[in-house]
């Protein structure tokens, strides 16, 4: 499918292994997230559990997007939704 990419963070890895405009898959508070970090340091926060059916989001470096790799769902790097078929967003607030 096009535009998935694999997660590039470790498992465990801590949010600030995740460089000033770029996303990743972290541990925090325990939980696996989703963070995007804004150039200037600070952090936005998704789930990454998409929606639809529940399957783990994927951060795409090249799209600067969270992908669902079993049907497609895509949200921009903030959690809003792109392309369904998931009918909501993914932010955390």
């Amino acid at each position: 499918m096009k535009g998935l990419a694999r997660r590039f963070l470790p498992a465990g890895a801590g949010p600030a292994s995740v460089a000033p405009g770029s996303g990743g898959v972290v541990k925090l508070d325990g939980r696996t997230m989703g963070v995007w970090r804004e150039e200037d340091g600070r952090l936005c926060v998704v789930d990454i559990r998409c929606p639809h059916m529940g399957c783990r989001l994927e951060w795409n470096p090249h799209e600067r997007s969270w992908d669902c790799p079993c049907h497609g769902s895509r949200f921009d790097r903030y959690g809003r939704l792109l392309d369904g078929p998931a009918q909501k967003e993914v932010r955390h607030d």
